[in-house]
């Protein structure tokens, strides 16, 4: 076990020599773990102070006359002649202390011999060297070697004077001075050794309590220290540790070339690019689990060798940390809301993108100011106190806020405050989120008015109507002021639509609205519910007789034509009035009102106006019975198909029969077609009762052919509603070919008015069934919308004249004519023609 010692120096504080002189000699000493394996963990560098020393051979010369000195190559010796310049030989500017200079003859014999003894004039000189390779024993039993930096002797001097007897007391001296240092240096060594156990002790202590990983590495590169910590990160304990490399168990595998290479440039030089330096790598546990540290890896040279003390550091819970608050970062950055933190005073301390992005504001603009920049002035001082109040006592506010964008423009926010708390519970920050409720408040504006206005045009609807007239009532109460309530429609605007289509209605009805809304402003309110019909709400009029000058401006309104794709088109409207109070209580009455007097007007023939009257109502509540018995009636099947036949007067042959419809009622017995026909046709009831008329005609028919009756055509009636609302064509084929019937044993019997819609269409309609096989008949030609081209252009096959003029034959000269007209152009054009209701041969 050897053992290095240095040669004395003189200690440097700060790149000064210290003063007073502190001579320091340095032990250095190999560190073991186990008494068997005697695995070296280190060396021990320990620094002694030269003072000691000397007292310590101050004590061995006590008590004799005599001097122990140490003398060196150089021939410097210890203890000097006075405290101050005892050490001062180790300086280069004093020299004088040396022995050659002072004694040059005792110098001289000291030099030249290794050991001896010698008496001069000044006393006995006896001399031995220090022997660098001179073992002693140690506390173990084992020998101990001490390697010395510089030579010494040991010098013992004796006056002479004091030589008596000169033998004995030189060699006690000499035996004395020599042994005293051996055992000197024996009892120092063991005291060092014992307080390098318990700094060894203390010092596992401290780095096993560091919450880092620690280890010591030597210049092989072999892991001598592992640590507690250490332990705990990486799952290996301290045993598994010793000797191996560190690098080859807990570098990820792909960093292995990197790693070796920078361990073996810390073994050549005793550096590297891993040493020196703060750094963050991925590890390894015993698991093989990757995961961050920081690691720090710091040389130190001792002995001429080299370690590395590396401290590791788990920063796994530090980087979810950092991402997450890189994560709260890019959320803050990137919120589509505006979100800005202020301190509990209200400065403003940072803003993200979306705050500028709605205000305006950037930043660098805001930061350090409060939220008062913001303010519009569009709330009083009480909601902000309000605002401060809650976010005081509750923490949190949440509401509408209007502020003011840097443009000056004010704009609706929807606004969280929540405060931000420490551990401690305190308020420390304020954070405010909000987002721009201006395309909120637009849509939800829009959405108050599309909910309160028509879409066509735009014109108050029924709930806005109704709600203006409530208010109406009560300033009509308090004031003893009537309200004027019309109801009105434009008439025919369901031939209109059919005939030139619904954009052409829809722009008729847009054009309605603006006349009236132009015409009528100060207290009126000009509303569409519908359809084509409109109400009309007059305010606080003076006389009830005010609503027919009002009535007659609306249909001067009309006399102007309405324009439309280069087209002029005159229609007319017919309305009805209720007035308040006397025509109703509620606005449900006064509107009811209103429209039975509109249905009376329609009643005397349109383009006309009526007032409420209760026979109205109670004519419009029998028509409203009439209609529930009509729906009643398609559903318990009261209807009963009769057949007219039709004779040739020629011959007296029935070439075909026509379909009559009755209404069997239970109440009311057999109905014409005249009392519930044109109500069904209003009500669209016609639609599901011509289906049914068509399959009963068409299935009694086919019995008849199977009874004999061959060649017998039936004829069925066709509205002008069934004609436009429905596919004709398909329900006629299909009705066929359901019953079985063939398709030239049917002839449809079409009026006049269908002509009145769009003419394209009704042409095609008309050519698809009578290429199918089916006859077409017009019916009560002469009084209708027909005339010589759409004879020409339509495929008619016969020509049924009206009995208007028929009934007057033969009597009136000019029915006669008139028919002979109609008969002899429907030869011309090889068209049949007949009549219905002929009473004599005579008249036809």
């Amino acid at each position: 076990m050897p053992r290095w010692v240095s040669q004395f120096d003189l200690n440097v504080e700060h790149g000064e020599v210290e003063r007073p002189f502190k001579p320091v000699t340095r032990i250095v000493a190999p560190v073991f773990k186990g008494e068997v394996e005697r695995e070296r963990l280190g060396v021990v560098v320990l620094n002694f102070l030269g003072d000691v020393i000397l007292d310590r051979l101050g004590r061995i010369a006590q008590g004799s006359e005599g001097k122990i000195l140490l003398i060196n190559t150089e021939g410097y010796w210890l203890p000097g002649p006075e405290h101050e310049a005892e050490w001062g030989f180790m300086l280069e500017e004093r020299k004088s202390q040396s022995m050659e200079r002072l004694f040059p003859e005792e110098w001289r014999k000291i030099s030249e011999m290794e050991k001896g003894q010698f008496i001069t004039r000044r006393g006995l000189f006896t001399f031995k060297p220090l022997s660098p390779e001179a073992p002693f024993p140690h506390a173990s039993g084992e020998p101990i070697t001490v390697e010395w930096a510089e030579s010494w002797k040991i010098l013992s001097f004796m006056p002479k004077e004091s030589l008596i007897p000169p033998w004995l007391n030189l060699s006690i001296i000499m035996g004395t001075g020599f042994l005293s240092f051996l055992v000197l240096i024996v009892l120092w060594w063991t005291e060092a050794r014992r307080k390098h156990r318990e700094s060894e002790k203390k010092f596992r202590l401290v780095l096993n309590s560091l919450p880092d990983a620690v280890a010591l590495i030597n210049d092989r590169g072999e892991t001598i220290f592992w640590n507690n910590t250490a332990e705990s990160i990486f799952g290996y304990t301290e045993e598994e540790m010793r000797g191996q490399e560190l690098h080859s168990l807990i570098a990820p595998r792909r960093f292995f070339k990197k790693t070796q290479r920078a361990m073996e440039s810390f073994r050549r030089v005793g550096s590297g690019k891993i040493t020196g330096h703060l750094q963050e790598c991925i590890a390894v546990r015993k698991n093989g689990e990757q995961f961050p540290v920081e690691m720090v890896v710091r040389t130190v040279e001792a002995g001429g060798r080299f370690f590395a003390v590396g401290s590791i550091r788990d920063i796994t819970e530090r980087k979810k940390a950092e991402d997450q608050l890189e994560l709260a970062s890019q959320v803050f950055e990137n919120a589509l809301e505006g979100v800005v933190v202020t301190d509990t005073k209200g400065t403003i301390l940072s803003i993200n993108r979306c705050f500028t992005s709605i205000t305006g504001y950037t930043a660098e603009e805001l930061i350090g100011k409060t939220p008062r920049i913001l303010k519009s002035d569009k709330h009083d001082r009480d909601f902000y106190q309000q605002m401060w109040e809650a976010r005081v006592e509750k923490g949190c506010w949440e509401g509408e806020i209007w502020n003011r964008r840097k443009s000056g423009e004010a704009c609706p926010e929807w606004l969280a405050i929540s405060a931000i708390k420490d551990s401690s519970g305190e308020t420390t920050k304020y954070v405010g989120v909000f987002h721009d409720r201006t395309d909120i408040r637009n849509k939800e504006e829009q959405l108050e008015y599309q909910a309160y206005h028509d879409a066509l045009t735009s014109l108050p609807n029924r709930n806005l109507f109704i709600d203006h007239l409530n208010t109406a009532q009560g300033h009509s109460k308090r004031s003893q002021k009537s309200i004027i309530v019309i109801s009105m429609d434009i008439d025919n605007f369901k031939n209109l639509n059919e005939t030139l289509g619904f954009l052409t209605g829809d722009e008729v009805l847009k054009m309605m609205g603006k006349r009236l809304s132009s015409s009528f402003k100060d207290g009126v309110t000009v509303s569409r519910p519908g359809g084509d019909e409109f109400l009309l709400l007059f305010q606080e009029a003076d006389n009830p007789e005010e609503s027919v000058t009002v009535v007659r401006r609306i249909f001067d309104l009309m006399k102007e034509p309405f324009k439309i794709d280069k087209g002029e088109y005159y229609l007319t409207t017919s309305a009805g009035i209720a007035i308040f109070p006397g025509d109703g209580e509620t606005f449900e009455e006064l509107i009811k009102n209103a429209n039975i007097a509109l249905y009376q007007a329609k009643s005397y023939g349109k383009n006309t106006f009526s007032h409420y009257k209760k026979e109205i109502d109670s004519k419009m509540q029998k028509r409203l019975l009439l209609e529930n018995k009509l729906r009643l009636a398609l559903e318990r099947r009261e209807f009963i198909v009769y057949y007219q036949p039709k004779a040739d007067l020629n011959n007296g042959h029935i070439s075909g029969m026509e379909v009559l419809i009755r209404w069997n009622n239970p109440e009311m017995g057999l109905v014409s077609p005249g009392s519930f026909i044109p109500l069904t046709e209003e009500t669209r009831l016609i639609i599901p009762l011509g289906r049914w008329i068509l399959q009963e005609a068409c299935r009694g028919t086919r019995l008849l052919l199977k009874q004999g009756y061959s060649d017998l055509r039936v004829v069925v009636n066709i509205s002008a509603v069934q004609f436009w609302e429905q596919d004709i064509v398909e329900l006629v084929l299909s009705v066929l070919e359901e019953t079985e019937l063939p398709r030239k044993l049917l002839e449809l019997e079409v009026t006049e008015s269908v002509f009145a819609g769009d003419i394209k269409r009704a042409v095609s309609i008309l050519n698809a069934l009578h290429e199918a096989g089916i006859m077409i008949t017009l019916d009560d030609f002469g009084t209708g919308y027909s005339s010589l081209s759409c004879l020409r252009r339509f495929p008619i096959d016969t020509l049924k004249i009206d009995k208007s003029f028929v009934d007057d034959l033969p009597h009136d000269r000019e029915a006669v004519s008139v028919v002979n007209a109609i008969i002899s152009m429907a030869h011309n054009l090889n068209i049949k023609n007949w009549s219905r209701r002929r009473r004599n041969r005579r008249a036809a």
